[in-house]
């Protein structure tokens, strides 16, 4: 397995002079196919800005250890892609080689963090983000549920995959109208493996409604992450879409169609 690049300031440069809290931002440069920056989505020029919260004060060698020594344990990394603010959890091998920030780079980006703010490990939940090539957008909260375990209809239902819920249903009816105990053999064993796979049967289900995997994303609520965004691309549209992301939508969509860049 590939280390991942340790950066060191140039020599001859004064950072500390010119950064005196010192604040470390970096820059991605390239990423590996296996390491979880890539699978959650982090794309080269990406600058990671926090982490868990806080803004980056260690090398990137730290940061790559303190990621590693918490195993399974998740670090909420926060970034800046085309001037706005995301986070992300990410485990173990992070898989990036990155460039260091500027003093310059850094002050700049300390004003759009102070204007958007950053977002702690309390109360923030994973989620993923996906999309279809009508630029329709679907969240959905990846925070394992007990009522996957309980009820996988009413789990799909909150996941608003109707095709699911009813064939989920149509099958229970006919184990049960075969054999009593049949039906309580493949309740239990389809039950516990929902519980066990959530996020990937929430792939499938949007796989078969024709999106794609998009983003990974960490956040508040749904709402929280409609903004970010639709201030990223304005072109986004969701379902169910929040007031504040139909208000800011219609306030910053261009006048004319040309001027939108589709996603895919």
């Amino acid at each position: 397995m590939a280390e991942d690049l340790r950066i060191e300031p140039e020599v001859g440069s004064d950072v500390s002079s010119q950064n005196p809290d010192n604040i470390q931002f970096f820059k991605i440069a390239t990423l590996s196919g296996t390491g979880s920056g890539y699978l959650n989505g982090l794309k080269r020029g990406d600058v990671i800005v926090a982490v868990d919260g806080r803004l980056n004060r260690h090398n990137f060698s730290d940061l790559l250890t303190g990621i590693r020594v918490r195993k399974d344990e998740e670090t909420l990394i926060t970034y800046i892609r085309n001037g706005v603010l995301f986070s992300v959890f990410v485990t173990g091998y992070l898989g990036v080689e990155v460039e260091q920030a500027t003093p310059e780079t850094i002050n700049e980006f300390r004003k759009i963090i102070d204007r958007e703010g950053l977002i702690g490990t309390g109360g923030c939940r994973p989620y993923s983000v996906y999309i279809n090539k009508e630029n329709r957008c679907e969240i959905r909260d990846n925070t394992p549920s007990i009522l996957a375990l309980v009820c996988p209809p009413l789990w799909m239902l909150s996941q608003r995959y109707m095709e699911g819920v009813v064939g989920c249903i149509m099958v229970y009816i006919v184990c049960a109208v075969i054999n009593f105990w049949l039906f309580i053999l493949v309740y239990c064993a389809f039950s516990y493996s929902v519980w066990k796979e959530q996020k990937k049967f929430i792939d499938l289900f949007l796989l078969r409604m024709g999106y794609r995997p998009y983003m990974r994303l960490a956040g508040y609520s749904e709402e929280y992450l409609q903004l970010s965004l639709l201030k990223d691309r304005i072109e986004i549209d969701f379902m169910y879409p929040s007031p504040e992301a139909r208000d800011y939508k219609k306030l910053n969509t261009p006048k004319s169609e040309d001027d939108n860049n589709y996603l895919l």
